[in-house]
């Protein structure tokens, strides 16, 4: 029996666009199976490639993926505003206006406002002041005729400066509502002024509207203080000191005083920043004048240009009522000179009554050196009270 044809595999001979070629051999490749690691470097590439248009997209867009208030800086701000609890009033109500300040980016050392409101609807009751952050001031008025009322008020140097969105209340007026209407109390004028160059910095001031009628709540009107009624209406008795002066400390000082109405002198006393320190004398006889030794009363540690003195006299007038009468303030040198008030102290030009004139006061009050002598109103080489009170006068 014939065998069977062989059915070995045989290669495959050559195709045949390649006959009449050299056969190439044939390789198998065994292809390794991908691991995790190279898996792992597909996906990263991938998300690479896939997030540089995303982030293209972001850019262009300025996306700000962060909250928007982080990104925005505190508001800075120098303002005066007027203020109230409630602004519906009825007719006879006393309410009170506080006047709020704010100065966040830098010290300020003078506060001024001029107020006007209606006097057919508003009448000023009194004016507060008892918040403290006003040490010195150097006008407080108000007028129910015109209708307007003028508050400037100084912080001596450094200064006074609010944190952000803190505001302070460096007066309250209390008002009282007349008749039926809608009104308002405009802050005519307002400045703030920086300490360090006296230059105005307010941005911003807001005025107040009010609606009085019939219909609303009533405020009980807030107890008045008074001054002490003292009978008689008889004043500017003592002539010198005057104000303003500055004496030797080692001299004798000439008190003198006007005796015409005058019936009995029962005290004669000293006082010190405000404060009754010392009595000089009791019973003494009405002739109009008395001779003081300061040296006598007052230690020498006392004797600075910090230090302010004021005189007062009581007594009972020829009518047999009872008198008080202060003197403006004075001053005590330790030299032998007595220094004068200056004559240009007397009748202030329209320059130095100026606001940033009484800025560059505060910002040199009570400093070791001036650095402006032109503030030195009675030139004693200090700012103080006494160049205050010339000041005053002359307003």
């Amino acid at each position: 029996m014939p065998e069977p044809p062989s059915h070995t595999p045989q290669p495959p001979g050559p195709l045949p666009h390649l006959q009449g070629r050299e056969a190439l051999p044939h390789i198998y490749i065994d292809e390794k199976k991908r691991g995790i690691v190279s898996w792992i470097m597909i996906i990263f590439l991938s998300i690479t490639v896939l997030s540089i248009p995303i982030g293209v997209y972001l850019v262009s867009k300025r996306t700000n993926i962060l909250p928007q208030a982080a990104n925005e800086a505190p508001q800075l701000l120098e303002s005066i505003n007027l203020e109230t609890d409630n602004n519906n009033l009825s007719d006879g109500a006393v309410f009170p206006v506080r006047v709020n300040v704010r100065s966040d980016a830098m010290e300020a050392n003078l506060f001024a406002v001029l107020l006007k409101f209606p006097p057919q609807n508003l009448e000023v009751v009194k004016v507060a002041t008892d918040s403290g952050l006003i040490t010195k001031w150097v006008e407080l008025d108000f007028d129910n005729l015109t209708g307007t009322a003028k508050l400037t008020g100084a912080v001596p140097n450094p200064g006074l400066k609010t944190s952000n969105n803190q505001t302070f209340t460096i007066a309250t007026l209390f008002f009282r509502a007349k008749g039926s209407a809608k009104t308002a109390i405009t802050l005519d004028y307002a400045a703030i002024y920086r300490n360090s160059d006296n230059q105005n910095i307010l941005k911003d001031k807001k005025d107040l509207g009010l609606n009085i009628n019939f219909s609303a709540a009533s405020t009980p009107a807030p107890p008045l203080i008074e001054k002490p009624n003292l009978n008689s209406n008889i004043s500017a008795l003592i002539q010198t000191p005057s104000g303003g002066e500055v004496y030797s400390y080692y001299k004798a000082l000439s008190i003198s005083w006007n005796p015409t109405n005058i019936s009995q002198v029962t005290n004669l006393n000293l006082y010190l920043n405000g404060g009754l320190y010392a009595s000089l004398g009791k019973s003494l006889e009405n002739t109009g004048r008395v001779l003081w030794q300061p040296s006598s009363n007052l230690p020498l540690q006392l004797i600075t240009s910090q230090n302010i003195f004021q005189l007062e006299l009581q007594g009972i007038d020829k009518s047999k009522r009872t008198f008080s009468d202060l003197s403006g303030p004075f001053g005590f040198s330790a030299g032998t000179d007595f220094v004068s008030v200056s004559s240009s102290a007397a009748v202030l030009n329209e320059s130095q009554k100026s606001l940033d004139f009484i800025s560059k006061l505060f910002s040199n009050y009570n400093l070791p050196q001036l650095k402006n002598p032109e503030v030195d109103l009675n030139q004693d080489r200090s700012a103080n009270d006494l160049d205050l009170f010339l000041l005053r006068r002359a307003l």
